[in-house]
């Protein structure tokens, strides 16, 4: 039973090989982002405090505020922001992701977004009005 079993390693060897590989990669990027939220991601349950806090969204409630899992995000702020930084010209909602990204001294507010793309810039591909 050792030899047939000697004989189907060396028989799949280059499969095993790769299978290997495939699932050291799969758990190493695994717990890469698990450090990565360890050390500078933000919880989802403190997104939203945390956009309130910056004056992103307003922290009164709409009939419009959407609420899963007790995290609740605007739909109804009609400003955008955009980064001074940015070479892409590119603007986002409040409640995308892209603009708690924008450090608080790089940020440019605009009323509404065809302000901002009257100023040249132009609507994210991650942001959905």
């Amino acid at each position: 039973m050792i030899a047939e079993t000697g004989d189907w390693v060396k028989h799949h060897r280059g499969h095993l090989w790769t299978g290997l590989c495939l699932v050291l990669v799969g758990w190493s990027a695994y717990n890469l982002g698990i450090l990565s939220g360890r050390n500078g991601g933000v919880p989802l349950q403190e997104a939203a405090a945390i956009q309130a806090r910056a004056g992103i969204v307003s922290t009164t409630p709409t009939a419009s505020t959407v609420t899963s899992g007790g995290v609740s995000s605007q739909h109804t702020d009609p400003r955008v922001v955009a980064s001074k930084a940015s070479t892409s010209k590119k603007y986002h909602f409040s409640w995308c992701p892209g603009a708690l990204k924008i450090k608080p001294e790089n940020q440019v507010w605009f009323p509404t977004a065809a302000d901002a793309q009257a100023a040249g810039y132009s609507l994210a591909g991650n942001c959905t009005p």
